[in-house]
């Protein structure tokens, strides 16, 4: 297993922020930053809720600035623009190129993206929440009406006295 993890990479390093994700915070700065955290996520949910579309290419183009910042340097198939771009839209679905990033920014972004960007790709293809959202609203809105208005009908159709 050694052999596998890159040169002066403990995993296990890894673990603390892993558990943090998770942690409550009793003190005042830790909680500041989980707040953050929180807002930060919130944030991000909404925006892909509202508009997957806009996200996955906020995604494809912000994953590709810093892949290439990252790889531009360091990797020979990775000196372009469009050759991170290449990499990180493979990467949104069904896998990357024959590009591989070699520094561990680019493998973090790399990672980021597949882990995140396949959800992303799948909802771009469905109408955005917030539209399905209104007409489940309306439909909703309709048949409450519809039942207030039977129920006005019986009210005014009924006997004297009862």
């Amino acid at each position: 297993m050694a052999d596998v993890l890159p040169r002066g990479v403990d995993v296990r390093a890894l673990l603390p922020i892993a558990l943090g994700l998770y942690a409550t915070y009793e003190d005042e700065l830790g909680q500041v930053t989980l707040d953050r955290l929180q807002a930060f996520k919130q944030k991000a949910r909404q925006a892909a809720a509202k508009d997957p579309i806009d996200s996955l290419l906020a995604m494809a183009l912000i994953g590709a600035t810093l892949m290439h910042a990252a790889e531009k340097d360091h990797n020979p198939r990775c000196r372009t623009f469009m050759d991170a771009l290449t990499f990180v839209t493979t990467s949104l679905s069904v896998g990357y190129d024959n590009k591989f990033p070699v520094t561990d920014v680019g493998k973090a972004v790399g990672s980021f993206v597949q882990v995140f960007g396949p959800s992303l790709a799948a909802a771009a293809l469905q109408p955005p929440n917030a539209e399905l959202r209104v007409q489940e609203d309306r439909e909703v809105n309709r048949a409450m009406l519809a039942r207030l208005d039977a129920i006005l009908e019986a009210l005014k159709n009924r006997p004297e006295g009862r």
